[in-house]
C-alpha cells in the first residue's frame, strides 16, 4: 500500500495550500473527492523521493547564490509550478464541529470555513511531484506573512522541531506552527498552519489560513481534520 506523510505548518495571523461557516451542533461530515490532472506535471527533473526529505535547497538558499532572484520572483516562478500540476487524488475527511465545507472547483478538493467573527479558511489541494519542495513552500509562505530576517539555521530548526499527528489511514504528520515565528504581541496579524502530505508522485497541502487569534483557536479543529483524512 503506498504510504504517505504529513508535514503541518501553522502561523497565527501560499504552498498556501482551508476552512467555512457551521454550527457547533453540526454533525461532522464526510466527502471524497477525486480531482483529475488538468496538466502534465512539470516536476520530471525532481528525482523519486523516499518519505519527506527536509533538506532540499530553499528559495532562500537559491537567492543566496542567485542575487538576481528575489523573494517576488521565487513566489512567482513556485506559483507558476504550482499551477502546472494539479494531481489525481482520492481521500475522505471529517469536517470539524464549527466548520462548514464550502464548494470547491480548480485546484482546491476542499475549502473549508470556521464561524464567528474572526473566521479561518481552509483549502485542500493536491499537485504533483514535490510542488516545490519542503524548504522553498516554507520560505514561500514565510514571505507571504512578512517574517524576515531568518537565518538557515533558524530555518532549519523551525522545520525540524515538530511533533507528530497519525492520520485514519497512517499517514505520519509533522506539524510546523508558524506561531513560533510571529511576534505575539500581534493578535491580528496574518498567519498559517498548514499541512503538506507527501507521496512519490504528488503532494497534498491542507492550508489553513486567518488572524494569529483564530490560528491559535481553530489548531485543534484543523489536527482533528488532519487526523480524519484516509487515503484511498
Amino acid at each position: 500500500m503506498m504510504r504517505y506523510k504529513i508535514l503541518l505548518l501553522s502561523t497565527a495571523g501560499p504552498l498556501a495550500v482551508l476552512l467555512l461557516l457551521s454550527g457547533c451542533e453540526q454533525k461532522p461530515q464526510i466527502r471524497q473527492y477525486t480531482e483529475i490532472d488538468i496538466r502534465e506535471s512539470r516536476f520530471e527533473d525532481i528525482p523519486a523521493h523516499q518519505g519527506i526529505d527536509r533538506g532540499m535547497p530553499s528559495a532562500q538558499s537559491q537567492m543566496q547564490t542567485d542575487p538576481s532572484m528575489d523573494m517576488s520572483s521565487a513566489d512567482s516562478a513556485t506559483q507558476q509550478m504550482i499551477n502546472a500540476s494539479v494531481a489525481e487524488v482520492s481521500m475522505t475527511w471529517t469536517v470539524p464541529d464549527g466548520w462548514r465545507e464550502e464548494p470547491s472547483g480548480g485546484m482546491r478538493l476542499a475549502t473549508f470555513q470556521s464561524s464567528g467573527d474572526d473566521p479561518v479558511l481552509c483549502t485542500i489541494i493536491s499537485l504533483g511531484g514535490m510542488a516545490g519542495g519542503i524548504e522553498q513552500n516554507i520560505t514561500r509562505w514565510m514571505g507571504q506573512l512578512g517574517i524576515q530576517n531568518i537565518s538557515q539555521e533558524q530555518l532549519q530548526a523551525f522545520i525540524y522541531n515538530t511533533h507528530d499527528v497519525s492520520t485514519a489511514s497512517g499517514e505520519s504528520a509533522a506539524v510546523f506552527d508558524f506561531n513560533r515565528l510571529l511576534d505575539p504581541a500581534g493578535h491580528a496579524a496574518s498567519s498559517m498552519m498548514a499541512a503538506i502530505l507527501e507521496g512519490p508522485s504528488k503532494t497534498v497541502f491542507i492550508k489553513m489560513t486567518g488572524s494569529q487569534d483564530a490560528v491559535a483557536v481553530n489548531a485543534e479543529k484543523f489536527t482533528a481534520l488532519l487526523a480524519s483524512i484516509q487515503m484511498k
